[in-house]
Parts: structure tokens; C-alpha cells; sequence
């Protein structure tokens, strides 16, 4: 039988949730991808993992013809074939990245130096899935699902769907055995919809393929699971989901709404959680597909961690707000996602603690930091036509500053400087947009 060790590499980019686990033992789709290799290849699969995750893993003695595979790589039909071609010593590479090698021993010095020197590498051409980043889970999850569900139902009879469960597309849901069902909707017109054994959906719940339910797994009376999502063994769910990956044993049984997730292992979601990865921040991108963010670059003892900001202003307000004692990244953006920094400056220079309050996760004491800390570092605020003393009055110069300042609204921006006076300004009311129109007429 072909010998197959599946290679922990990069691991460092999908931490946390590989602190505890091999990147093979992570769940997308309906299978891990340890047992996605298994199904494809009909082989024993091992693992090399973090030293410290090794015990966990058995690692057998190898010979030269056992195949080294990077375990972030997702499988399919022609990807195995022609790993399962390689001679020894030979390197398979897509993009010029190592996918697999047959050979006794893997040395990553050896394999990065045969790469670059372009020494007996295989170039793959098709498209090969890599989990490089711990979105990329679920980012790729519904088609990884549509792949599964085909993997695991080739050839195979479904358990029968009573006709009191309102099913769309019956020939892309897939029951196995033991599966108990009471009134609910399954749509599968966009997706497979794949229920494990001995899983269950109560009633009126909703579910909107493509979508995963694992084996003694329950969706509770009322959900609404809605596409790319996996739902792991032996988990419960209520509420709403849409696009997330439970690995195994978490469950989220009450109402609140979970999107663009992955939960590992154990997770118990509270009673009415919610989470989004849209900041109100996001209006100003949302329609254009080519952006441009600026970037703020924290490290962290598991890595770095990148934050993105569509303007300068927001960027220097979070730097600003992280210079505080006890304020971190979490608690600046979550202040920035409820606040504007022209807001926030004026909160400050207001000693306004009650708008920092209203703020969550912001407390008496957090305000009152803010409030001392900056108060001497934040940009002076006038409201706009409170003060033009301070404007050139040299007409040209004038008329120039207020150009500039029209052809900013125009153009549906909220936030510009008056050139001159170097002053922010957050919104002009119609009377002054008024008052710029009738000087340009």
C-alpha cells in the first residue's frame, strides 16, 4: 500500500486554530482533509506535525517511494493521479509552491533548494486549493462541500425524504442512515445538501445548500443555515448561520446570528451572540472593486495580525486610540466601527465621556483614559462655516480652497481638508453646499 505523510507547512499562518491540531485534522467541506486524502487515495494517511503536536500522530518508518504532501493542499481526482506518478526524488509545484515529493526523507532546505534551482520539479497546471490563511477555510468551503458531497455519494442511495419536509433539487440532498427529520425546508437548488448519520433537524427549520450536517449533529426548531456552511459531528445549532465551519463538538444552541466563521473544537456560543466582519466603515468601499487600504502592521506572540483602513484619518485615529493604556486593537476598531474620527476628536476635545461610553466594551475608566491621554494629541476640530478667519483672503487663493472643497463634494467624499486652513472637516450642511454653488455660478 502507498505510503502517504501529509506535511505541516506555514503552520504559523493558521494559527490559533492549528495550536491544537495538525493542518490535516482541519475540517472544510464535509471531510477533514486528512480524510479527504484517504477517500482519494485509498491509503493510509500519517501526519508530520509541530514537534509538540507529534505525540498525537503516529509516524512510521519510511521508504523511498513515500509520498510527502503539503497537508494545506485540497485534493481532487487529477491532483492524486499525478502525485501518484511521481518517481523518486521528483518534486510536483503549482505556482512554485511545493505540493509533494517522493522520497525517503523530506528536508525543507533540500526541497526549497531543488525548486529554485529547478532540479527534477513537475509543474501542476490545473488550479490547486491551498488553506494558506485561516479565512481561506471558509472562503472555499461551499465548493469543497459540492466536492464531498459527490466523493462520498458517487454510486450510493439516499435514505427516502418524507414528504412532509419541503425538499427543492431532491436528487442534490444526500441522507444517511438513521437521520430523523420533522417538518423543515431543504433547498439544494444552489448547493448539495448532505445530512450525516444519525443527525437531526427540527421543525420549520431552514436550510439553503450548499450545507453540511454532521453525524449526531442537531439543527434546532426554527434555524436558518444558509449556504457554505459545515456543521461538524456532534454539534448543535439554533438561529442563524451562514458560511461558517464548525470543526467537531461546539455547539451555538440559541437564537443570535454567526457568519464568516470557523468555531473549533469544544465552543459553547452564548445565548443571543452575534458577530459581523462588515464595520460601518465599509460604506465607503462597497461599491468598487478595486481598492486600495492602508495598512497597520501589529505583532503579536502568535504572528502578525493586519488591519486595513480605507483613509488616513481612520488609520491615525486607531494608532492614536492604541497608544492608550489598556486600549488594544479589538477595543480601537471596535470604536472606530461605532465612531468616526472626526467624531471621536470631538468627543475628546468635548470631554464628551458619555458619547465614549456608549461605545461597547468602553467603560467609565477606558473613557476617562482616552479623554487625558489624547487630549493634547488629537487634530484641532472646527465645524465647517463655524471659522473661515484663518482661510487665505487673497481671492485666488480663496476661490481655489473652495473648488477644491466642491469638487470633494462631488465627488460623495465625507471627509476632506480646506487646504489652507488645515482644518477637518466631517459634513458641510446644505446651506453652505448652497453657498459654494451660488459663488461658482
Amino acid at each position: 500500500m502507498q505510503q502517504i505523510i501529509l506535511l505541516d507547512r506555514e503552520r504559523e499562518h493558521l494559527l490559533p486554530i492549528v495550536f491544537t491540531r495538525s493542518i490535516a485534522d482541519i475540517r472544510i467541506g464535509i471531510l477533514t482533509i486528512k480524510e479527504k486524502w484517504e477517500k482519494y487515495t485509498n491509503a493510509a494517511i500519517n501526519l508530520k506535525t509541530a514537534e509538540y503536536l507529534q505525540n498525537k500522530y503516529t509516524l512510521p518508518q519510511t521508504t523511498d517511494e513515500t509520498l510527502w504532501i503539503d497537508a494545506r493542499t485540497l485534493p481532487s481526482k487529477d491532483l492524486v493521479n499525478e502525485i501518484l506518478k511521481l518517481e523518486i526524488n521528483q518534486i510536483l509545484i503549482y505556482n512554485n509552491n511545493f505540493i509533494a515529493v517522493r522520497s525517503k526523507t523530506y528536508s525543507e532546505n533540500n526541497i526549497n533548494s531543488q525548486i529554485h534551482n529547478n532540479i527534477n520539479c513537475k509543474i501542476y497546471n490545473e488550479d490547486i486549493k491551498l488553506i494558506k490563511r485561516t479565512w481561506d477555510i471558509f472562503s472555499f468551503n461551499g465548493e469543497e462541500i459540492i466536492k464531498d458531497f459527490e466523493l462520498l455519494t458517487h454510486n450510493r442511495q439516499s435514505e427516502n425524504i418524507p414528504d412532509y419536509v419541503y425538499a427543492k433539487r431532491r436528487d442534490n440532498i444526500f441522507i444517511e442512515k438513521g437521520v430523523r427529520l420533522s417538518p423543515c425546508s431543504l433547498d439544494a437548488e444552489e448547493g448539495s445538501i448532505y445530512l450525516g448519520e444519525n443527525s437531526e433537524i427540527m421543525d420549520f427549520a431552514t436550510i439553503k445548500g450548499p450545507v453540511a450536517l454532521g453525524e449526531h449533529s442537531q439543527i434546532k426548531a426554527g434555524a436558518k443555515i444558509y449556504g457554505n456552511t459545515t456543521i461538524g459531528p456532534h454539534c448543535k445549532i439554533a438561529g442563524e448561520l451562514n458560511n461558517v465551519v464548525l470543526q467537531a463538538f461546539s455547539n451555538k444552541a440559541h437564537e443570535g446570528f454567526i457568519g464568516n466563521a470557523y468555531i473549533g473544537e469544544w465552543c459553547n456560543i452564548g445565548a443571543d451572540s452575534n458577530n459581523s466582519n462588515l464595520k460601518n466603515t465599509y460604506e465607503k468601499i462597497k461599491d468598487v472593486s478595486n481598492i486600495s487600504l492602508l495598512i497597520n502592521l501589529i505583532w503579536k506572540e502568535d504572528g502578525p495580525i493586519l488591519y486595513g483602513f480605507a483613509d488616513e484619518e481612520e488609520r491615525e485615529a486607531f494608532r492614536l486610540l492604541i497608544s492608550v493604556n489598556s486600549i488594544g486593537a479589538n477595543t480601537a476598531r471596535t470604536l472606530l466601527s461605532t465612531l468616526t474620527p472626526i467624531d471621536l476628536y470631538t468627543a475628546i476635545q468635548n470631554k464628551d465621556i458619555n458619547k465614549l461610553q456608549k461605545v461597547k466594551g468602553i467603560g467609565a475608566k477606558s473613557a476617562e483614559r482616552i479623554l487625558v491621554e489624547l487630549k493634547n494629541k488629537i487634530p484641532e476640530i472646527e465645524l465647517a462655516g463655524e471659522n473661515f478667519s484663518n482661510l487665505d483672503t487673497n481671492l485666488d487663493s480663496f476661490a481655489t480652497t473652495l473648488l477644491a472643497l466642491l469638487r470633494t463634494l462631488i465627488s460623495g467624499s465625507k471627509s476632506f481638508f480646506l487646504s489652507n486652513s488645515l482644518r477637518t472637516v466631517e459634513q458641510m450642511t446644505n446651506n453652505t453646499f448652497l453657498l459654494l454653488v451660488i459663488l461658482f455660478q
